[in-house]
């Protein structure tokens, strides 16, 4: 079975109902329809089949809904999703069945040559849920549109309202996609646990992860992405919440005008915001922004966790190894040690907007490995250098408790 993004998968009329009763030789999904207060029932075999209580627990565990929730557990042959095929088969029946369902795909093993897509993946379905799961060492490995590795560049693009619950497999990447991993356009999406990894080079919505809605990333990694700008999430104009995981050895290697790039995260647009609880972002680099960029966004808010290890370096604006930014920066707690920049700001640089701290630390000089470095040398902003009106606004020792500058005061202590 083979098609491509926009082929064969905009099906109508009698396309779509033959396709349904193919899928039903291939075996049908597992379904479990709830009761209202969690009992169960419908098309999965039966109250008392294990199947659907295992279904019944991922729907409570990923969905948190109790009442009135239809729910499929979608299978080819009985079994998990573990090749090209019944990848297919997935997206197909989800794509079919429509709206306002919860879904959830198991996979099983290395899936590769899936599809990537230039349009939503699940074409017009819309509220839906999807979660999808497996063993650590499960994944989904991205070969091009229409499944081949000379069918173009794609991603698993996620269209409005919908919900996706990223839990356990590996989503990979190709050499030189120009699009990142997972595109994320409305609805919330949530990484838990696994690894989002390996896409290089050429995308221009960053590497692993692009937004425009509500992505939050309890666990799991984001790693070994190459782009342009943002090597490993791009978050333009939505809302990225970290509370756990880990971004790391993701690269930006600038563009033509040397925008603000950031090697591990970026926000931009005036709706973006990014706020960091826990977790690590760590040896990233860009040419402009090591470890965090927020350029002409929203706040970036750091109540905790830790931005380590991250450069700055090889553009004509290599400043900000730690974070970059010309936005609002609030620090009420974590760590932003060991960074580098090759010219200034080595844990943050900052030229316009505003910065408070009200908690937490950023490591200047003498530090041992905890030292953030500006390439330019003292007064140049081992911990913080503030480039906007008044260029001597820096501070090379570690960073007091309630130090800030704004518009107006400059550095207060």
């Amino acid at each position: 079975m083979k098609r491509t993004a926009q082929g064969t998968r905009f099906l109508a009329g009698a396309a779509l109902a033959a396709l349904s009763l193919m899928y039903a030789g291939c075996g049908n999904p597992v379904v479990w329809n709830a009761t209202r207060g969690g009992g169960g029932g419908g098309g999965g075999g039966g109250g008392g089949d294990p199947a659907e209580s295992t279904l019944e627990q991922m729907n409570l565990e990923d969905f948190g809904d109790e009442n009135a929730v239809y729910t499929e557990l979608i299978v080819r042959n009985n079994n998990a999703v573990d090749d090209q095929y019944s990848w297919l088969h997935a997206v197909d029946v989800i794509s079919i069945n429509g709206n306002d369902k919860n879904y959830v795909i198991t996979v099983e093993g290395e899936v590769t040559g899936i599809d990537g897509f230039t349009l939503p993946t699940f074409v017009s379905a819309f509220y839906i849920k999807l979660s999808i799961r497996g063993a650590a060492s499960s994944a989904l490995s991205i070969a091009g549109v229409g499944g081949v590795p000379d069918g173009g560049d794609g991603s698993l693009i996620m269209g409005e309202s919908t919900t996706v619950i990223l839990r356990g497999p590996a989503l990979r990447g190709k050499s030189g996609n120009t699009r990142p991993i997972l595109h994320l356009n409305g609805g919330e999406s949530r990484l838990v646990s696994g690894d989002i990894s390996g896409n290089g080079g050429n995308s221009v919505l960053g590497g692993g992860v692009w937004c425009n809605s509500t992505f939050t990333m309890d666990g799991g990694t984001i790693r070994d992405n190459t782009a342009p700008l943002a090597g490993g999430v791009w978050c333009s104009g939505g809302a990225f919440t970290m509370n756990g995981g880990t971004i790391s050895g993701n690269t930006a290697y600038g563009v033509p005008g040397d925008d603000p790039n950031g090697g591990g995260v970026r926000i931009t647009g005036g709706g973006a915001t990014f706020i960091m609880n826990g977790g690590t972002i760590r040896n990233n680099t860009g040419t402009r922004g090591g470890g965090v960029v927020c350029y002409n966004s929203g706040p970036f808010t750091m109540n905790g966790g830790t931005i380590k290890d991250n450069t700055s370096s090889g553009g004509s604006n290599s400043n900000g190894g730690g974070v970059y930014c010309n936005s609002r920066f609030i620090m009420n707690g974590g760590t932003i040690s060991g960074n580098t920049a090759d010219l200034r700001g080595g844990g943050v640089y900052f030229n316009s907007g505003d910065f408070y701290k009200y908690g937490g630390t950023i490591y200047g000089k003498n530090e041992g490995a905890n030292s953030n470095t500006a390439g330019e040398g003292d007064t140049k902003g081992h911990a913080a250098y503030n480039a906007r009106n008044n260029p001597n606004r820096y501070r090379d020792a570690t960073t007091g408790t309630y130090l800030f500058w704004d518009t107006y005061d400059g550095w207060n202590q």
